[in-house]
């Protein structure tokens, strides 16, 4: 079984580290587990400074690769797909620089659920507020009326049947709930937005807490908002494969 952590990061070297850090100690493979192969992937969407090269003795086999020029989540994750996949992942996870796991074995419920697509979701900010409504519980799993995108997982399968995020949303807005929605629009997951039961308890989220300056300014993030759910709306019910590679 090979396990592929992916994090995506643009100008934000120290929210990167801590990331980096919280991922290093709580590594998934350990040198005992001869079956299970384990590889990270840094991608760099043209951040200022070369910050992810500096100072960090990364596991193994890392690969790391830098866009010259700005693309925008939506690419900069296909492109985590693409090394991936190229790698022959059976398993990926897909991690913002602002989220990381808190606890061993975070990996276990999502590799272990079944499930073709799960992603750590959280409906309450950091002042206690919800986002958007509370999730549904059934069995161990959360159904969620949407969800986040800082920790997505998924099976190589979802790759084979949809491909990856879908780059007409740009700089970034919307494609991660779009993909998921692709996912189950295939009949790839029973629901559209699912997460396992007790994920705050094995991620912790930087944007969540506030502990983090967004990517995006607020200018910025509300057209991005505005014409990302345009068009995600318009294809609701897309299933339509997006080239990754």
């Amino acid at each position: 079984m090979k396990i592929a952590i992916c994090i995506t990061t643009r100008n934000r070297p120290d929210a990167f580290r801590k990331c980096i850090m919280a991922m290093l100690k709580y590594w998934p493979v350990h040198i005992e587990d001869k079956d299970t192969e384990c590889r990270l992937f840094i991608v760099d969407d043209a951040s200022y400074d070369d910050y992810y090269l500096e100072g960090i003795m990364f596991p193994h086999g890392t690969i790391g690769f830098k866009f010259p020029e700005r693309v925008g989540i939506p690419r900069a994750k296909n492109k985590c797909f693409e090394l991936a996949y190229h790698w022959g992942a059976d398993h990926l996870f897909l991690f913002d620089d602002d989220c990381f796991p808190k606890a061993d074995n975070w990996h276990k419920p999502y590799i272990d659920s079944g499930m073709n697509h799960l992603c750590f979701t959280f409906t309450e900010g950091w002042d206690g507020t919800e986002g958007w409504g509370s999730p549904v519980q059934q069995g161990s799993f959360m159904i969620h009326q949407k969800g986040c995108g800082c920790m997505m997982y998924f099976t190589r399968k979802c790759l084979d049947v949809v491909g990856g995020f879908d780059t007409t949303f740009g700089l970034g807005k919307y494609e991660h709930v779009d993909l998921s929605r692709r996912i189950h629009n295939s009949g790839l997951t029973p629901y559209r937005f699912i997460d396992v039961v007790g994920s705050d308890k094995l991620f912790h989220s930087m944007d969540q807490a506030r502990e983090v300056i967004r990517t995006f300014n607020e200018v910025e993030r509300r057209m991005l908002l505005n014409a990302g759910e345009d068009y995600y709306w318009k294809n609701e019910n897309s299933c339509e494969y997006k080239p990754f590679l």
